[in-house]
Formats: C-alpha cells, structure tokens, sequence
C-alpha cells in the first residue's frame, strides 16, 4: 500500500549500498541525489515534483547505487516492490514511459561522463 513520508532538508532519504524496498514518487520539495566518490560526496541530479527515484533496486534487486538527501522540505509517496511490479503489469505504457526517463538518465550520465574526459 502506498505511503506518504516527510523529510526535512537535510535529511538522508536512503544510503548507497543500503537494501531497496521501496521507490519514491515526490509530492513536494527537491532532493538530490549524489554518490560517494573517493570518501567525498559528488551530487549527480536534482530532483523535483513529479520525479520519481529508488526504482532501479526494485527492478534489478540490487543494493541502492546512490545516495538521496532531501534539499528541501520534502514529502514522497512510496511504492513497494510488489505494488510497482504490479502497476507496470496492470499498465504497460508505464514501463514504455519508464524506459524513457530511464534513457534520458543514460544520456545525461554519458554527457557528464564526456565533460569529465
């Protein structure tokens, strides 16, 4: 069952390497989303309203590959795995729509890749 959960800025959403049990719709605020780069914090995205994150691990099953603090005062819905496999289930132009932000991600990290060359 969905949930709606409240952050205050600053505070840490999820940890990289932790466990994925859920995924994350904002309602409101921003947060970012950053990675740990020889014990140092690099932001790697700005999220907002209407982005979603925290997917990827329950998709593939894996430990969370990044790190979400909240930049504002932030309120989310959570989805579990159960209820988000069934939604792409129940409708398939969600997975459609998923493949696409999912790519534009894929291009964003290539470009920053290549500045970084």
């Amino acid at each position: 069952m969905p949930e709606v959960l409240h952050y205050n800025d600053g505070e840490v959403i999820f940890a990289e390497g932790s466990t994925g049990k859920e995924m994350y719709i904002i309602e409101s605020g921003k947060v970012e989303i950053s990675l740990r780069v020889k014990g140092r914090k690099k932001p790697i995205a700005v999220l907002e309203k209407g982005d979603f994150f925290g997917e990827m691990s329950l998709l593939d099953g894996l430990a969370r590959s990044a790190s979400v603090f909240a930049i504002d005062d932030v309120e989310v819905l959570t989805l579990d795995r159960k209820d988000f496999l069934a939604l792409l289930k129940k409708y398939p132009k969600m997975s459609l729509n998923l493949t696409k932000v999912f790519c534009a991600r894929l291009r964003r990290s290539d470009a920053q890749i290549k500045r970084l060359s």
